[in-house]
């Protein structure tokens, strides 16, 4: 029963263990220290520890911030987990085009 707790756990913290493994690998082949990454983003180590370790929930704005210390850029990829169902409303109309953020087209579809 133990065992199947901890995997659930583990599940639910995927995310947060691979983007820990992955600053470490980034700060590893760049020959920082925890304590060198820390002073640049004005932390203590011990923050920095935790991060790695998986053990602090961080915000994007904070991995941000990381990356930049590290001179990398943060992408984020959202995927279905299985095929999406769209209901009729959401259904594009024929000869709509969807518009980027702020613009105006003759053609939007409402």
């Amino acid at each position: 029963m133990k065992m199947k707790d901890e995997q659930k756990q583990q599940e639910e913290h995927k995310l947060e263990h691979d983007v820990a493994k992955q600053l470490v690998q980034l700060r590893k082949t760049l020959g920082i220290s925890q304590k060198e990454l820390a002073e640049k983003l004005n932390t203590k180590q011990s923050a920095i520890s935790r991060i790695e370790k998986g053990e602090q929930n961080i915000s994007i704005g904070l991995l941000e911030k990381i990356a930049a210390a590290l001179g990398v850029e943060v992408n984020v990829s959202l995927n279905f987990t299985q095929p999406p169902v769209q209901s009729p409303s959401s259904q594009q109309q024929p000869g709509g085009t969807v518009n980027q953020v702020g613009g105006m087209n003759k053609n939007n579809v409402y």
